[in-house]
């Protein structure tokens, strides 16, 4: 645990998102699945919908970065959003979960982390964004890579973007090292792509706030017993 770290006062205190959003979160957390290494929430100021972040409970900087077990409690709860109705309305139709993640590091290099905490974006995908990070990053060196099967742990910092593949439990897609990129890069990506089409205009913290609520009742709906 980090005495700072935002998401490590929230695994530590689960109302610690209560607080910080104030009026605008009606309920005594936002935790929408969790297990012994990680919790799935809602992003906050979501630009598309469904949109979760699943996060490491132990401070790491970085899936790649991470110890096999986080990583397994990690890919644990992918597999439970994909089998969520938010989430699995789109994967009945052919299409994967998508990831990206800005991966810290602790060897001093420069980070594009906007929270320096393991933590996966997750939406559905049939968004481009991959394709747009393809174009976006042609200046730079883009490797294919399974992120779910790293060779050994990787400190460096880097971009990722790419699918979660529910059926064989893959984190599949392209990876740039070391990048030059500043802070929420990805949200950033996603903004001007959204305006290009017509839909939105930057970025704030507040906005979108009934989607995370959506989310949230969706998930807390799953997690209530049938009634007799």
């Amino acid at each position: 645990m980090n005495a700072t770290c935002p998401f490590c006062l929230e695994i530590r205190d689960p109302g610690y998102y209560k607080k910080a959003l104030d009026e605008a979160w009606p309920f005594p957390d936002r935790i929408l699945a969790e297990n012994d290494g990680a919790i799935a929430v809602p992003t906050i100021g979501p630009l598309v919908y469904p949109h979760a972040l699943v996060i490491s409970k132990t401070h790491s900087l970085s899936f790649l970065g991470s110890e096999e077990s986080v990583r397994v409690a990690m890919i644990s709860l992918l597999d439970n959003l994909a089998e969520s109705g938010e989430f699995g309305q789109t994967l009945s139709k052919r299409h994967d979960l998508l990831i990206f993640e800005h991966g810290g590091t602790s060897t001093g290099e420069t980070s594009c982390q906007c929270i320096e905490h393991c933590h996966l974006q997750v939406c559905v995908g049939v968004l481009g964004l991959i394709n747009w990070f393809r174009e976006n990053r042609t200046h730079a060196k883009l490797e294919k890579i399974c992120l779910s099967q790293p060779s050994s742990r990787d400190f460096r910092s880097y971009l990722f973007a790419g699918y979660y593949r529910h059926e064989t439990c893959q984190i599949e897609g392209y990876i740039e090292f070391n990048p030059e990129a500043r802070r929420h890069y990805f949200r950033d990506l996603l903004v001007r792509k959204l305006e290009m089409a017509g839909h939105g205009s930057g970025w704030t913290r507040r906005m979108n706030p009934q989607w995370m609520i959506s989310l949230y009742e969706a998930f807390q709906r799953k997690r209530a017993p049938a009634s007799a």
